[in-house]
């Protein structure tokens, strides 16, 4: 298993436990950006509503993260009828040297 598993599923841990996730499915951690230091954590919005709804409550729905209740960064269409939202956390294993 490598490290940023681990470190996203701290992130996220309790989640799947949680009776009420909102409009979420369960997150998964995705990326690491060395550069910024965040990791890219991802859930898919279920059910999804009409398109232009689906995106509106995307934007507006929080989930809690590493303690904090928030929003997605932003929201992203995967296929033609799944929309994901993306949060973008600090994470300290992410860095490293710059080339």
């Amino acid at each position: 298993m490598s490290i940023w598993v681990d470190v996203a599923a701290s992130l996220i841990a309790g989640l799947t436990g949680q009776a009420d996730l909102g409009p979420w499915a369960a997150p998964q951690g995705e990326s690491c950006d060395r550069f910024t230091g965040k990791r890219r954590i991802a859930a898919e919005l279920v059910p999804a509503a009409p398109r232009e709804r689906s995106l509106r409550i995307c934007r507006a729905a929080p989930l809690e993260l590493a303690g904090r209740a928030a929003p997605p960064d932003y929201c992203e269409r995967r296929g033609r009828d799944e929309i994901y939202g993306v949060w973008l956390l600090p994470d300290p294993s992410c860095t490293g040297p710059r080339l």
